[in-house]
């Protein structure tokens, strides 16, 4: 692992020697960005160097070819001397016994997994499986230290085709001169051939799906590799056209479809392949189902408090704000939930576009609570609209109350939780024509707002997801991302909403589609010996390669400076980290885990 940081002078020297930690006692990072207002800022301690003997690196057991493991933040907390984190997982192919204990839990391996894992050794404590089946998991827990609960939201995908791995020669009906590699699970599909498999769908009613695919470029400059479904009356629907330019990286589809299966008999699944040959690791059709558990903090059992058979995929961080926690859900219907955790009662508010990571915030106007969150972008009438949705607490699944705000035609889908400094709210969208922006709400007017009360600037980057952290200091930090190529870290001012972009140094270590968080402590000034704040900035990249990430800056010089990182054998890491106790955290896509002290 990489120790070096880089260091301007003398003054970087001793900021390292003379730095002056924060004191207190740190509180659990129980929720996604740390606590409610989703500030991201980092209470107590962080580390800006590496003790002896981290970072800890600590593979997560998984089954099967994934790439997609960890894809969610940790929560962390300290109790019994000891401090933890967990960790929500894709843990691949699952084996063993494929009903539930008397637990609630799996006695499997693979599947969809929670880790807990020590943060002081970076031992794995215990690991478990929710459910028997893996995917995509992307909604940050959330963990109740009084309750010693985690709610997790999880999707479950149940797979419809028999051989969605190649991993035998049976199922798939090859056409000519395709041909499957059982020894490495894959096949190699020539230009101008298909291959398909019919499989059955049992149940009469309509079900999400998620098609997920791996494909690779073999000869040719390109090729266009078509999933096509076929259902029981005819008829035809695309599913993903996909156009594939790499031989030496895979191109990865996650495309998510609503009501492709609707009815009981055979489908098939038919993928064609033009201009060029090509190698596919999987193709994988499975049906979504969602649900919220609580899981204790012991991993010993799991309840089931919500659930739906064709929800979505629960994207969004769960919240919780008094007795109620919060989600939503994209391509489910466009809905977002309020679960009542004394009744396990649920409504649902339905918006007119999906929600993505769009995390809620709960705001306080007039003595009245309201629950505030964005949505992707939909058309409307030939016009594109962006909506930040304000529901009241008490009344929250009623559409004749609450209400919204059209940030217009350019602002793209908000795919940030919403921050707050306590006068405003902050969050990201990823914007239209490569082109993404932070905005700024004023939180008293939220439920009657005009153009007047929302300011938005535009990022460095082509898009963000980045929930904005807001310094201490004064400063507010977002990541944003050029594809997977290209990417860092913008700062804009907290007092006057302009960009206060370094003076000096960069913060560009590539694309960061994490949430930055942020430690704000001091250093003696070596010639003056004034106390100077200083931000330390933690995030991950998302590429291959992708680490974790310390920068500083310094908001009276505008100077920033790389500080340290952790080390070559990384890999894609959507997420950023959770901090607790002097101790950070986070996880990538080769199920990974990070613990930095």
């Amino acid at each position: 692992m990489k120790r070096s940081f880089k260091i301007l002078g003398l003054v970087m020297v001793l900021m390292m020697v003379f730095s002056i930690f924060s004191a207190g006692v740190s509180a659990a990072w129980d929720q996604y960005q740390g606590n409610a207002s989703h500030n991201g800022q980092i209470t107590g301690t962080a580390p800006t160097s590496f003790s002896s003997g981290f970072p800890k690196d600590v593979q997560l057991p998984y089954n099967g070819s994934i790439w997609a493991g960890v894809d969610t933040t940790p929560v962390m907390e300290t109790y019994g001397g000891e401090t933890y984190a967990y960790v929500l997982y894709n843990g691949g192919t699952y084996n063993g016994s494929t009903t539930p204990g008397n637990n609630g839990l799996y006695p499997g391996t693979g599947g969809t997994r929670m880790a807990k894992i020590k943060c002081s050794d970076g031992s794995i404590v215990k690991t478990v499986a929710l459910y028997k089946t893996g995917g995509f998991q992307l909604s940050t827990p959330y963990l109740d230290t009084a309750a010693g609960l985690i709610y997790v939201a999880t999707t479950n995908f149940y797979s419809m085709l028999d051989n969605d791995e190649f991993e035998s020669t049976s199922a798939w009906n090859l056409g000519s001169g395709a041909v499957i590699d059982t020894t490495n699970g894959y096949v190699t599909i020539p230009a101008g051939t298909c291959i398909s498999q019919t499989f059955n769908y049992p149940l009469s009613s309509s079900a999400n799906t998620q098609l997920t695919s791996a494909v690779k470029l073999v000869s040719g400059s390109s090729a266009t590799v078509t999933y096509k479904l076929t259902k029981p009356n005819g008829t035809d629907v695309t599913l993903k056209t996909l156009t594939v330019t790499s031989s030496n990286n895979w191109t990865y589809i996650e495309e998510l479809g609503n009501g492709d299966v609707y009815a009981t008999g055979n489908y098939t699944i038919t993928v064609c392949v033009t201009g060029g040959d090509v190698i596919i690791d999987y193709v994988k059709y499975s049906r979504q189902t969602t649900g919220i558990s609580a899981v204790d903090r012991n991993l010993t059992s799991l309840t089931p408090i919500s659930g739906t058979d064709v929800g979505g995929q629960i994207n969004t961080p769960v919240m919780k704000y008094g007795n109620y926690i919060y989600y939503g859900t994209y391509n489910g219907g466009n809905k977002y939930y309020q679960h009542n955790l004394t009744n396990h009662s649920t409504v649902s508010f339905t918006g007119n576009s999906h929600f993505y990571w769009a995390g809620a915030i709960q705001v306080s106007v007039g003595g009245v609570d309201y629950i505030v969150f964005g949505s992707d972008a939909f058309t409307s009438n030939g016009t594109k609209h962006t909506y930040l949705y304000y529901r009241p607490v008490n009344d929250f699944g009623n559409t004749g109350v609450g209400g919204y705000y059209d940030l217009g035609a350019s602002a793209g889908n908000i795919r940030s939780t919403i921050s707050t400094d306590g006068t405003y709210l902050y969050f990201t969208s990823q914007g239209l024509s490569n082109a993404s922006y932070i905005w700024r709400v004023e939180t008293s007017k939220i439920t009657n707002l005009t153009a007047n009360d929302v300011t938005s600037l535009q990022l460095s980057g082509n898009s963000s997801t980045s929930t904005p952290a807001i310094s201490a200091n004064g400063k507010i930090y977002v990541g944003y991302y050029n594809g997977f190529s290209t990417g860092g870290v913008d700062i804009i001012d907290l007092s006057t909403f302009t960009m206060s972009n370094p003076t000096s140094g960069t913060i560009t270590p590539g694309p960061v589609q994490s949430s930055v968080i942020v430690y704000s402590t001091t250093y003696i000034d070596p010639v003056s010996f004034a106390s100077v704040n200083i931000d330390y900035l933690y995030f991950t990249t998302n590429m291959t390669g992708g680490r974790g990430y310390c920068y500083s800056y310094v908001p009276s010089t505008g100077v920033a400076s790389y500080v340290w990182d952790t080390g070559s054998g990384g890999n894609y890491t959507l997420q950023g980290m959770a901090a607790e106790n002097g101790y950070l955290s986070f996880g990538n896509d080769a199920n990974k885990f990070y613990v930095i002290h």
